[in-house]
């Protein structure tokens, strides 16, 4: 490109090299570079609205539940558990990160996420999420800009939808 250039400006003498200098390919090209992108980023508002960390809020709810499946009550003999937490993360990469400590499960998994669709008319956005090797599909209903309500993807094995509130 370098050279293309450096050729035309070579003959000064020519009208066409006279019209098309350096300074206008640099914004001719600049101008294509940004109209690509911004095109290619059209859903990036959509998509952005779930970026960041999101933390459950009906904790011990999810907390009886794991502990009626895994057998009861807990041995006295036992300390008791961390505070349970179910924290999500997000990032504008396409990195995501889920953090679990419920009952007896103390767990930390990497993947990614993509944005798939976003229905402005039930204010819902579906992603894909490959989290430990297995891809799911998850609707992700907002209450709010701060409050959603969705299957996350470590509990995709369930049906149970959860609320999550943005950290």
């Amino acid at each position: 490109m370098v050279a293309a250039v450096a050729m035309l400006n070579s003959n000064n003498h020519n009208p066409i090299n006279t019209m098309f200098s350096v300074p206008r390919y640099f914004a001719l090209a600049s101008a294509c570079v940004c109209s690509l992108l911004a095109g290619c980023n059209s859903s990036n508002s959509e998509s952005n609205r779930i970026v960041g960390d999101w933390q459950i809020v009906e904790v011990e709810e999810v907390a009886d539940r794991v502990g009626e499946a895994s057998g009861g009550e807990q041995d006295e003999a036992q300390p008791a558990p961390n505070p349970s937490n179910m924290v999500v993360q997000f990032q504008s990469s396409g990195r995501l990160a889920t953090e679990t400590a419920i009952g007896n499960i103390n767990s930390v998994k990497n993947g990614t996420w993509k944005f798939l669709s976003y229905s402005e008319a039930s204010n819902t956005m579906q992603i894909e999420c490959n989290l430990a090797g297995q891809i799911t599909e998850h609707e992700i209903e907002f209450m709010s800009a701060d409050l959603i309500l969705w299957v996350p993807p470590n509990m995709a094995g369930t049906s149970n939808r959860m609320q999550f509130r943005r950290k």
